[in-house]
């Protein structure tokens, strides 16, 4: 059976939990300093539109809520506006998809909830989704360009009416975008597999198919998952809720969040969290993409309920109203990286030893990355990842071999995501000149003697 979840939190604790959960204001900081520590692997930052690495959009603003079943099981709730009735006044709700109204295309409940019926917030899906797209729109971005700068250079996110594609305020234009297209607006509920297709249609609509990808996994370890965020990927973590109040664990929500850095080593993890901000809980507006918190926790190895063995690690204190947090799925996202062609060698197959020549390289890399070189002359030289260069763009370099032989340049390209081209090779001949053979003639004669000069020509 296809697997759903709410985009939300569902408690009948939530009006309580959305007091905030800290009064004291930090210090307001232009950047955040990520903290070196043992084994912390942080999504890159990128000074452009990303300079505090991944993004940490929030959910609760703009009335992006929806109403759900307090507990009573009848929808008590008629919608207003264009606010979307999904079960009718009177209904039957199901306690596991006790959603009664959504907010609807323009993003924004008007409904007011009656009875035991209450709002939650619940675009935790689209927030995380569009915090990796931000971020991948900022990494193959322009490095050089600022938020304001009405430059869009990459197509994932766009100007969606702030003038701006990377502006602080088309960060909710994006959000309220992802929704819909999402179609949370008005179903409440997101499908699996909707939600991997409908990023795929995002992608093709944006020209970006078979550039980028996305798979999701139900229960991910925690290796994998620091794997494929020490690789390079963004990863959505599916946060389920589980009650063991009536003895046996019970699912009864769940929420969405987007991973920032990662310790395998320690079993730490740290996340944009769309609801909450415990590591910089102040008033920054985080629709500027500069202000994070990376709230980090600890992180528990298998299952805490016998009748979910299938749970691989879970968060034991994340979320204080819930006896426990498992991971219940993951949405990855990557970049399809194709290695550099193996470079052209162009230059001298043959000359004089002492004598410097240059020799030109040229890679071309499929994705139009940058590449840097790796050369060995064959005379025990090597160049170390020289670079970077654009993509077609030639490379020259000299060298001169000082002993007289038979050589073979090998030479390789790498792209900025380490992956690497075939070697290339060219041979060389150095063969003695006149001077040299006429040494060689002399010492050859004279086998006792000119014993520096025999040592400065390798006898």
């Amino acid at each position: 059976m296809k697997k759903k979840f709410l985009g939300i939190i569902v408690c009948t604790l939530l009006i309580a939990s959305l007091i905030p959960i800290s009064t004291s204001l930090a210090e307001k900081s232009e950047y955040r300093e990520v903290p070196i520590d043992k084994g912390w692997y942080w999504m890159e930052s990128y000074p452009n539109y990303a300079p505090s690495g991944m993004p940490d959009f929030d959910q609760k603003q703009n009335q992006w809520q929806g109403i759900i079943d307090g507990g009573n099981g009848v929808a008590d709730t008629v919608a207003t506006g264009d606010d979307v009735q999904i079960i009718p006044q009177g209904g039957i709700v199901d306690p596991d998809t006790p959603a009664i109204i959504a907010p609807g295309f323009d993003c924004a409940l008007e409904t007011s909830p009656d009875g035991d019926d209450i709002t939650v917030w619940m675009f935790s899906s689209a927030v995380s989704t569009m915090n990796c797209f931000w971020w991948f729109d900022s990494r193959y971005g322009d490095p050089s360009g600022t938020p304001g700068d009405g430059e869009d250079i990459y197509p994932l996110v766009g100007d969606y009416g702030a003038g701006d594609d990377h502006a602080e305020t088309n960060a909710p234009l994006a959000i309220e975008k992802m929704a819909n297209w999402l179609n949370i607006t008005s179903t409440f509920y997101l499908d699996n597999d909707i939600w991997v297709e409908t990023i795929d249609e995002w992608f093709i609509n944006t020209s970006l198919d078979g550039i980028l990808d996305v798979n999701f996994y139900n229960y991910p370890t925690f290796e994998f998952i620091a794997g494929e965020i020490e690789k390079g990927k963004v990863a959505i973590l599916v946060i389920n809720f589980i009650d063991d109040s009536s003895g046996d664990c019970v699912m009864v929500g769940s929420h969405t969040v987007t991973c920032a850095g990662i310790n395998l080593d320690d079993l730490k993890i740290a996340i944009s969290d769309p609801y909450w901000d415990d590591d910089n809980p102040t008033e920054d507006d985080h629709n500027d993409a500069q202000y994070v918190s990376h709230d980090t926790y600890n992180v528990e190895i298998g299952t805490p309920c016998s009748n979910f063995p299938e749970i691989e690690w879970w968060l034991p204190a994340y979320w204080p109203d819930y006896n426990f947090s498992v991971v219940y799925s993951a949405l990855v996202m990557e970049y399809i990286n194709n290695p550099p062609e193996a470079p052209t060698i162009d230059g001298p197959t043959s000359g004089n030893a002492g004598t410097e020549y240059n020799y030109t390289f040229n890679s071309v890399d499929p994705d139009g990355d940058d590449v840097f070189y790796h050369i060995r002359w064959g005379d025990g030289y090597v160049e170390i990842w020289k670079g970077p260069f654009a993509s077609g763009e030639d490379f020259e370099i000299s060298h001169t071999y000082q002993n007289q032989g038979s050589f073979t340049i090998e030479a390789k390209a790498r792209d900025f995501l380490d992956f690497e081209s075939d070697v290339a090779t060219l041979d060389v001949t150095m063969p003695r000149n006149k001077a040299f053979n006429f040494f060689v003639r002399l010492v050859e004669r004279f086998p006792n003697a000119f014993q520096l000069i025999r040592q400065l020509l390798g006898f």
